[in-house]
């Protein structure tokens, strides 16, 4: 099971959302295969929250006619009806399509009020058989991948993590930076995150990360999602903005290896 990356806005979350993630209001979507997405929520989240998460929702319409969902509210700190009536309005109106293609549902409820009121709602949620309860993310993921669910749940926490720890920062930057393969300076990435240089470079520094390791981290995704096809090492490295000893250097510094005996792993 391959992990998840930023999708470079919510609009292409909603148009293309398999193999990725997005953040809206207090709530983290990602889709990890065409066959299973899921939603995390924390603390408390209004109207606007939920109006904004359910835009996302409308990513599943991408996903194989019957896909299997986790619905994490563990963190949840209390519900707000103000929040349930949009969601509960966009469950009854696809209720009939979802019934139709959900194939398993698991879900992860906080203790207390919370938990009991959200165990009573979740099953309005349509698909055939029982809704099953859990209390823990890796919980949820060993049932539906009980061989790789492990480290999707680690990428999913350290995700999570970082949005509701306030370094929501530095998950828009590299969701940007993966957008333009890492070809953008400071300055311009600041422009774009509407901030400035300075306190992009702060906000960095405060998750122990810096613009150029950033930079690179994209730079080196874009190069391994190339090099596991047939382009030639002179054009991934123009791709990323990079001369060919560059291109050697990063796969260097991430692998231990050159770019051509990576892509041979990758392909072995």
């Amino acid at each position: 099971m391959a992990g998840v990356r930023p999708a470079a806005s919510p609009d292409s979350f909603v148009r293309a959302p398999v193999g990725t993630w997005a953040v809206a209001g207090t709530s983290l979507l990602w889709c990890a295969s065409t066959t299973l997405c899921g939603v995390v929520c924390w603390g408390k989240p209004g109207a606007d929250d939920a109006r904004d998460a359910l835009r996302l929702y409308e990513g599943m319409a991408q996903l194989a006619p019957q896909f299997d969902i986790v619905l994490d509210a563990g963190a949840l700190e209390a519900i707000d009806p103000a929040a349930l009536t949009p969601f509960m309005a966009w469950v009854g109106q696809h209720l009939d399509e979802l019934s139709r293609r959900i194939r398993r549902r698991v879900g992860i409820v906080p203790a207390g009020i919370p938990g009991l009121t959200l165990a009573g709602i979740t099953p309005a949620l349509g698909g055939p058989g029982p809704y099953t309860l859990v209390t823990t993310t890796r919980e949820a993921l060993g049932l539906l991948l009980p061989d790789t669910g492990g480290a999707l749940c680690v990428e999913l926490e350290a995700l999570t993590l970082a949005a509701r720890g306030g370094s929501l920062a530095l998950l828009e930057l590299r969701a940007l930076l993966a957008a333009n393969l890492g070809r953008l300076d400071l300055d311009q990435a600041a422009h774009r995150l509407r901030k400035s240089g300075r306190t992009l470079q702060r906000e960095l520094a405060a998750c122990d990360s810096s613009y150029r390791a950033e930079q690179q981290r994209a730079r080196f995704r874009a190069v391994e999602a190339r090099l596991a096809g047939t382009d030639k090492l002179t054009a991934i490295a123009h791709t990323v903005g990079l001369t060919e000893n560059g291109l050697t250097a990063l796969v260097r510094a991430h692998t231990g290896l050159t770019p051509g005996a990576y892509r041979r792993k990758l392909r072995g």
